[in-house]
C-alpha cells in the first residue's frame, strides 16, 4: 500500500492579492491625473518647455467710432410704373420704341390713324368761322334796329308816325339783340367743338407721361386700339424705392435717426445713403414688421427695378470700437479673449468682450478693453496657440 504524498500549499489567494493591488494601483494614477490635468474651458494654458514656435498673421485693430447695424431686407422698386394705353381708338400707324429704350417725358410712343380726326376738325373749324360771321351780321342788325327806333322816336315826338310804328321798331331791336346773343353763343359751341376735336387729334400720338425705360409692349402696326389698350408698359428709372420689411423692435431707432438709414446693393454690396427716408407705421400683427420706403437716386443706372437690397439700421449709440476679424476672437468658459504678440515675442491673451458683430468683423467697446493701436492681434495660427508660446509673426494681407 502506497503513502500519500504531502499537498503543496495552493497559489491562488496570492494571485488574486496582486492583482488587486495592480488595479488599485490603477485607480490611483487614473484619479490623479485627472485631477492634474489642465480645465479645457478655463482659458488658454501655459505652453510647455522647449514647444517649437508657432506661425502666425497678425493685425493691428482699428479704432472706429460706430454703432450696432441691424438688417433688413427688401428689394427696389420703381417709384412710378405705368401700362400706357391709347385715349382714342384707331388702326396702329406708327410705334416709335422697343423694349429697353430710354424715353423722356413727352417722347412719342405710337401714333394711331387720325385722318378721321383731321377731317373731324376742319369741318368744325369751318362752322366756326360761319358762327364767327353770323356773330358780325347780328352785330350790325342790332345796329341798325337800335338806330331805327331813335329815329322814329323822334318823329312821333313831331306826331309824324303813329305808335304802333315804335312798337314795331322795339320789337325789332329785341329780335336782333337777341339773335346776336345767340350768335355769340353759337361761336362758343362751334370753339368747344373745335377744342375738343384738337384734344382728340393730339390723343392719337401716345406719349411718355414720365421718363423712363420701357419694358413691354404690347401692340404692333397695323392692330387696332380700342381706348383703353395698353401700348407700351413704361418703368421709371430716376429715382428709385428701396422697400424694407423692419422688425417692430426697430421702430423706435428708425424713428430717431431716419436720416441714418443706408442701403447696401446685394450685386455690389456697395452702400449707398437716401435722398428721403419715409416710415410707414403700419406694423403686421403676424409678422410684426413694418414697412420703410428709401428713395434712392439713380442718375447713373446703378439700380434696376426688383433687386435684392438690404437695409443697415443703425442700432444703439454710437461709441469707440476697436475693430478686429472675427478670426481673432477666441471662447473660454471665463470669457472670449484673443491673443497678441508680446513684447519679447511670445503669446499674450487679453480679454476682451465683443459688442457686436458685423459682416466679418468684431468691435469691441474701446473703454472695456485693453487693446492698444499697436497692439499685434493673432487672426489666424491661434486656434493650438497656447500661452507664452513663441511667435512666428507674419502679417496677413487680406486683399
Amino acid at each position: 500500500m502506497s503513502t500519500p504524498s504531502p499537498s503543496r500549499p495552493s497559489s491562488s489567494p496570492w494571485i488574486i492579492l496582486g492583482l488587486a493591488a495592480l488595479l488599485v494601483l490603477g485607480l490611483l494614477y487614473a484619479i490623479r491625473t485627472i485631477l492634474t490635468a489642465p480645465d479645457a474651458g478655463a482659458g488658454p494654458a501655459a505652453a510647455p518647455s522647449g514647444m517649437p514656435p508657432a506661425a502666425v498673421y497678425v493685425q493691428a485693430p482699428i479704432q472706429e467710432t460706430t454703432e450696432n447695424v441691424a438688417k433688413a431686407t427688401g428689394s427696389l422698386r420703381a417709384k412710378s410704373r405705368a401700362a400706357v394705353a391709347a385715349r382714342e381708338a384707331g388702326a396702329i400707324v406708327e410705334i416709335n420704341v422697343d423694349e429697353g429704350d430710354v424715353v423722356h417725358e413727352g417722347t412719342m410712343l405710337a401714333s394711331l390713324d387720325s385722318r378721321r380726326a383731321i377731317a373731324l376738325l376742319a369741318e368744325a373749324k369751318a362752322s366756326l368761322t360761319a358762327a364767327e360771321s353770323l356773330v358780325h351780321q347780328r352785330k350790325a342788325e342790332a345796329t341798325r334796329a337800335t338806330e331805327d327806333l331813335a329815329m322814329k322816336r323822334s318823329l312821333l315826338e313831331r306826331r309824324a308816325i303813329s305808335r304802333s310804328d315804335i312798337l314795331d321798331a322795339e320789337r325789332a331791336l329785341t329780335v336782333a339783340e337777341a339773335q346776336g346773343k345767340a350768335a355769340i353763343d353759337g361761336v362758343a359751341q362751334a370753339q368747344g367743338q373745335v377744342d375738343f376735336l384738337t384734344v382728340q387729334l393730339d390723343d392719337h400720338l401716345i406719349r411718355a407721361p414720365f421718363a423712363g425705360v420701357v419694358v413691354e409692349r404690347h401692340v404692333e402696326i397695323g392692330e387696332w386700339a380700342t381706348a383703353g389698350t395698353t401700348v407700351v408698359t413704361l418703368v421709371a428709372t430716376d429715382p428709385v424705392e428701396a422697400w424694407l420689411r423692419v422688425p417692430t423692435r426697430y421702430l423706435t431707432s428708425v424713428r430717431a435717426s431716419p436720416d441714418s438709414l443706408q442701403i447696401r446693393q446685394s450685386a455690389t454690396s456697395a452702400i449707398f445713403t437716401p435722398a428721403k427716408v419715409t416710415l410707414v407705421p403700419d406694423v403686421e400683427p403676424l409678422s410684426q414688421l413694418f414697412t420703410v420706403v428709401a428713395e434712392l437716386t439713380n442718375k447713373d443706372g446703378h439700380f434696376t427695378s426688383g433687386e435684392s437690397i438690404t437695409g443697415l439700421v443703425p442700432v444703439g449709440e454710437r461709441a469707440p470700437h476697436w475693430k478686429v476679424s472675427v478670426d481673432a476672437i477666441l471662447r473660454a468658459s471665463t470669457g472670449d479673449f484673443v491673443y497678441v504678440a508680446g513684447p519679447d515675442g511670445t503669446a499674450l491673451n487679453v480679454p476682451v468682450k465683443v459688442a457686436f458683430e458685423r459682416d466679418a468683423d468684431a468691435f469691441i467697446l474701446v473703454s472695456d478693453s485693453d487693446l492698444r493701436k499697436d497692439s499685434q492681434v493673432v487672426v489666424e495660427g491661434n486656434e493650438r496657440l497656447q500661452l507664452g508660446q513663441t511667435l512666428m509673426i507674419r502679417e496677413r494681407d487680406d486683399a
